[in-house]
Parts: C-alpha cells; sequence; structure tokens
C-alpha cells in the first residue's frame, strides 16, 4: 500500500510511504483542521484551570443570614420561652433557637421585647470568604487577640494571634445599629502580620 501526499507548492515533489491505498491527502486542507483543533483545545484550557481553580478554592456560595424575623428591630416570637433565654441584665435578655439546623442567639430589650442583635456561630467561614460575599470591611477594632470586623450592622468576630485573610470567624453578629469602629485597614500589622503584640 502507498499513500501519496501532495503539498501545497505546485514545485515541489510528491512524497511516498505505507499507508491506505488510494489515499491522497493535501497538506494545503489539513492546517484548516489543525486551526479547528488548536482553537478547540486552547478554548478547553483556560475554562479548565479556571473550574480547578474555582473548586479548590472552597468558597462558600452563600453567606448565611438568619431568617427576617430573628434579625434586630423584630418582635420576639411568642414561642421564644424563658427556657431558652438567660437575664444577664436587668434591662436585656440573651436567648438561642435552633432554627433551619443553625442555632440563633439573639439578644432583647425587655421592654420593647424586641431584638437588639442577632448572632450565629460561623466557624465554617473564614474572614476572607466574608470579604469576598459582603466587600471590604467598613469598620476594625482588635482586643489582644480578639478581632471584630465590621460591615455596617453586620460584624464578624474572629480570636487569632495572626490576622489572614483564611483566619476562622468565630461569629457573624447582626446589630440594631452600626457599631463606631476604626477604620478598615487591611490585613496589615507588624512583624509576620502577628497583631498579637
Amino acid at each position: 500500500m502507498v499513500i501519496r501526499i501532495r503539498l501545497a507548492a505546485p514545485d515541489l515533489p510528491v512524497v511516498q510511504g505505507n499507508a491506505v491505498s488510494g489515499a491522497v491527502i493535501w497538506v494545503r486542507r489539513l492546517p484548516l483542521l489543525f486551526k479547528v483543533a488548536n482553537i478547540l483545545f486552547l478554548s478547553m484550557i483556560p475554562l479548565t484551570a479556571s473550574v480547578l481553580i474555582v473548586s479548590r478554592m472552597n468558597v462558600p456560595s452563600k453567606i448565611y443570614t438568619p431568617p427576617q424575623a430573628y434579625l434586630p428591630g423584630n418582635p420576639l416570637p411568642r414561642f421564644a420561652g424563658k427556657d431558652s433565654c438567660d437575664k444577664f441584665a436587668p434591662i436585656n435578655m440573651v436567648c438561642n433557637e435552633l432554627v433551619f439546623d443553625q442555632k440563633i442567639y439573639w439578644y432583647y430589650e425587655l421592654g420593647t421585647r424586641r431584638f437588639v442583635r442577632t448572632g450565629i456561630s460561623a466557624s465554617e467561614y473564614t474572614i476572607g470568604d466574608l470579604i469576598l460575599a459582603w466587600g471590604t470591611p467598613t469598620g476594625f477594632d482588635q482586643y489582644g487577640i480578639s478581632i471584630v470586623v465590621s460591615w455596617g450592622t453586620r460584624s464578624a468576630l474572629l480570636v487569632t494571634n495572626s490576622f489572614q485573610p483564611y483566619s476562622r470567624v468565630r461569629f457573624i453578629e447582626y446589630d440594631l445599629e452600626p457599631y463606631r469602629r476604626s477604620r478598615w485597614r487591611g490585613f496589615v500589622g507588624r512583624k509576620s502580620d502577628d497583631l498579637s503584640e
């Protein structure tokens, strides 16, 4: 069996070799096929890379927010009994309730029977997750190794020696009004970003 390959330039000789009988391949037509294959291959590389990067980031798709009925400003629900509440001051009480498999803590004023603060445990999130989801923080305070990062009426509470984007959040709190905090300054600090000094 002999295959003939005719090259695009008319002055070049015909090349012969072993292959399927009677097949003639025009080299001039192969580049179009190669162009299409290369375009498909090269377009798949960034798509595959981006899918791998996103899948390894482990960024939560959504930060849990308590139901509207549990957010500050709302009246205390009827089901909230004294068995789930502890009086910690003459005018405020702290309560907790399991709602949709999430334990929610809330503080309410005895006089108005309205929520003034709601909190959730948030150890599955990092501060970087919250910044990606909520944008640039509006405030920041540090008390030793305890750190509070705020976005208006939302705040994240952390306990860490080294404040980094991957630092785990302990609690997320929702307040009736924003607290006055220091200006957000990013992830900067002393040597090695160790803020415990």
